[in-house]
């Protein structure tokens, strides 16, 4: 997914998804400030996004032994939670937390 970005003269922000035209932010235009933030909370729903594919899916699309390695039963199984859960916020940082504590992953 793109991102397209104005600045308007008076120094404010809009950061819009180039994908669907939808700001990525509440307000018409934001400061630099509000903008760095906007993009590091997108960063953050990202990794949290990463790490519960990887942990679902793996080793799915990695190459094993020279070959693609995809199993029907796990392919794209971290990517349908996600997709099911993200207007459950607390329910996908619930899973996150869960496999880095399984996985004795500190952060």
């Amino acid at each position: 997914m793109g991102l397209e970005i104005k600045r308007n003269k008076k120094g404010l922000f809009q950061l819009k998804s180039s994908v669907d035209d939808n700001l990525i932010h509440d307000e018409k235009w934001i400061t630099e400030d509000e903008a760095k933030a906007a993009l590091i909370e997108r960063a953050y729903w990202d990794f949290i996004r990463s790490v519960i594919e990887i942990d679902m899916e793996f080793p799915n699309e990695y190459h094993v032994n020279g070959k693609r390695h995809i199993d029907e039963k796990t392919f794209l199984s971290g990517k349908k939670f996600v997709l099911n859960n993200w207007n459950k916020p607390d329910v996908v940082l619930e899973k996150f937390k869960e496999i880095c504590e399984k996985l004795k992953v500190e952060l």
